[in-house]
């Protein structure tokens, strides 16, 4: 059995011997290599053209993002004023309130009915929710306007030779502060009017006033208007330099 076993370990290393020899005798063997390692190379070349790529395509997205930024840094630099003006205009203040020109202080009171009162330094609210403030303080605006209007109503039509059935409306506008329709004989004024001193008020009522006679604003229309109200140009210089920045 011993020496069956060995004459057997004899004949599969030789055929593993001569298979060793002709592999080694392949001439294919040395072009596999070959093919191997340049397969190997151009692998690497081309994960090292995609990274190449990745980066340029990057550096070029960088490049675009740096531009936007600079254009972005000029137009803030152009409108930084205004920028800052507006900015200003979104801190509103909720404590407190101007009111026919004189500042007061908001008192807030909850109860079940809505009322408003004006104090000497101070207007009471007494309200259901935080959310009848506004219409409340809406209201005051309105009801103050009214009386400036009617108050001087007749020194208003005849100044200005207007219709008696003129109709004046009030709304909540932030826009502008007056707007005038000669043909339908309507004038709409802001309520927030009603946050300045009565001289403000007046040079806007004047100023739509004057559209009856001259629906424009070119120099005859402000000749006009400034002989029924002199010192009109000063008043809404000043006017447009006031800004008030609170909530209602």
């Amino acid at each position: 059995i011993e020496q069956v076993l060995f004459e057997v370990r004899q004949a599969i290393e030789a055929k593993i011997a001569l298979e060793q020899k002709q592999l080694g005798d392949n001439d294919d063997f040395g072009s596999m290599e070959d093919e191997i390692e340049a397969a190997k190379t151009a692998t690497d070349r081309k994960i090292l053209d995609d990274k190449l790529k990745q980066v340029e395509e990057q550096a070029a997205t960088i490049e675009e993002l740096e531009n936007q930024i600079s254009k972005i840094e000029e137009l803030i630099a152009k409108n930084f004023n205004f920028i800052m003006k507006h900015m200003k205009e979104t801190e509103k203040i909720d404590n407190q309130i101007h009111f026919l020109g004189k500042l007061y202080a908001l008192t807030f009171l909850y109860d079940k009915s809505n009322m408003i009162e004006v104090k000497d330094t101070e207007i009471v609210l007494t309200i259901k929710s935080l959310l009848d403030a506004e219409k409340l303080i809406q209201e005051l605006y309105k009801r103050a306007l009214i009386k400036v209007v009617e108050e001087y109503a007749e020194e208003i039509i005849s100044l200005f030779e207007m219709p008696k059935d003129i109709e004046f409306i009030f709304k909540r506008v932030k826009g502008y502060y007056g707007e005038c329709f000669p043909k339908k004989k309507k004038i709409i004024l802001s309520t927030r009017l009603a946050k300045y001193e009565l001289k403000y008020i007046l040079s806007v009522i004047y100023h739509e006033c004057a559209h009856f006679k001259y629906p424009h604003h070119q120099k005859e229309y402000y000749e006009y208007l400034e002989q029924r109200y002199p010192n009109y140009k000063r008043i809404q210089k000043e006017l447009r330099k006031i800004s008030y920045h609170e909530q209602y």
